[in-house]
């Protein structure tokens, strides 16, 4: 059965359910006026059910209509049911569902309602819109002017009714397997993305404003992964050490993404914190062309903000073609330089030693060289005392072996 109740009314009394709702439910639950997503609507959804549950034994105090030959499933009302009602505002919705709300807000039917009003403003509109509804008349008045009512209508569109109806009905069912289609679509979505972060333990821990800005920024990065090559001993590789860059950036989800510019080619990838000041480190080869080795590289970093250098402990790949690949583990040392700006690489500059531009905002670039050299070149130039930090103790082999990785320079040769 439909109501009788004007758009205006019904407009006016959801105003009213989601005001009490909304002022008597956890601020998460809370409800959006123009809010179409049915699952927001679970927890009201329930209590009109309760509602109208009771309807089949009605109550002459409440003052609903009489609902004891309604069909059960006319009753109840599905969550998308209720937020497109809500949400519109303006659908005739079955007369059951706006008794209901009655009673949630008033604690009586419309009804009731109409014969005893208990906020002005409803009843102003009611009385407003009065000439739309239908005259409550009984006997054979009534039932001579339905008679003749019928007779018209039937008489003028009984073949264009029939054509509506199955038009209707056959746009309901399409419409009706659409939205089960999507909403089904969309909750196997939400469900196997529920799966991927529990089993695969993404964004577990949210970072705290100081933790983000503490990693947002422009990085070195010294490794000494370098050392690590089979073969015959090569004087430059003792002690050998690169300097790379990073641009870490954040994104609102709660993971960093970054760009690693290093000697041979560049890396991307991402980090999440997963404690305080514990992060891990997932990157990759920046493919060109996409269908090339991608070198992973895994790794767990310490934040310690006493010191200016955190230290990562890495998994990687050697970086080296067959047969002299190898997978090895190592010690990193990061070093924040600053925030702000971004970086890029500098191109056809005449030289032939990579280098990447640090453009910082309201401040002069800084141009910086990737470069492969010492140990203990880099500590004389920097603050930091890489020597027993980065040396070849701080690299282990999956597969052991002795020459691989140089413990002493070779007699005579130089060392850049």
């Amino acid at each position: 059965m439909r109501t009788k109740a004007s758009k205006a009314e019904i407009k006016k009394l959801f105003e009213r359910v989601l005001l009490k709702y909304n002022a008597n439910c956890p601020p998460a639950e809370k409800i959006k006026p123009e809010s179409k997503n049915p699952h927001n609507y679970d927890r009201l959804t329930k209590i009109i059910n309760k509602i109208t549950k009771d309807f089949k034994t009605p109550t002459a105090s409440l003052g609903h209509d009489d609902y004891k030959d309604e069909e059960d499933g006319r009753l109840h009302f599905t969550q998308d049911r209720i937020a497109r009602a809500m949400s519109s505002g303006v659908n005739q919705p079955q007369k059951a569902m706006i008794d209901a709300c009655y009673i949630y807000v008033f604690g009586k039917g419309r009804q009731g309602f109409i014969e005893s009003p208990t906020d002005e403003e409803m009843a102003n509109i009611i009385k407003a819109n009065a000439e739309t509804e239908e005259p409550k008349t009984t006997g054979p008045s009534r039932f001579r002017r339905k008679l003749f009512r019928n007779a018209v209508v039937y008489g003028f569109v009984t073949g264009g009714l029939l054509v509506l109806l199955l038009t209707a009905i056959g746009a309901y069912i399409y419409q009706c397997s659409v939205s089960d289609h999507l909403r089904n679509s969309l909750t196997r979505e939400r469900a196997a993305w529920d799966t991927i972060k529990r089993d695969y333990g993404i964004l577990r821990y949210h970072p705290s404003p100081a933790e983000i800005d503490s990693m947002t920024g422009i990085w070195i990065c010294y490794s000494s992964s370098t050392q690590a090559r089979p073969g015959i001993p090569e004087a430059q590789r003792y002690h050998s050490c690169a300097r790379n860059f990073l641009e870490v950036q954040y994104h609102e989800s709660g993971y960093f993404t970054f760009k690693r510019y290093s000697i041979g080619f560049d890396q991307v990838g991402y980090m999440q914190f997963e404690s305080p000041g514990i992060l891990s480190i997932s990157s990759h080869k920046e493919n060109k062309p996409v269908d090339s080795a991608i070198w992973p590289k895994r790794s767990l970093m310490v934040l310690d903000l006493h010191k200016n250098y955190h230290l990562a402990i890495s998994a990687s790949h050697n970086f080296d073609t067959i047969p002299h690949e190898l997978i090895i583990g190592m010690r990193e040392v990061y070093q924040k330089l600053g925030t702000g700006g971004h970086m890029y690489e500098l191109v056809n500059d005449g030289s032939v030693m990579k280098r990447v531009v640090w453009v910082r905002p309201h401040k002069q670039p800084i141009k910086y060289k990737i470069t492969l050299t010492t140990i203990e070149a880099l500590s004389a130039t920097t603050n930091l005392d890489l020597t027993d930090l980065l040396n070849e103790k701080s690299i282990i082999l999956a597969t052991p072996r002795e020459d691989v990785i140089m413990t002493h320079p070779v007699q005579g040769a130089k060392i850049h």
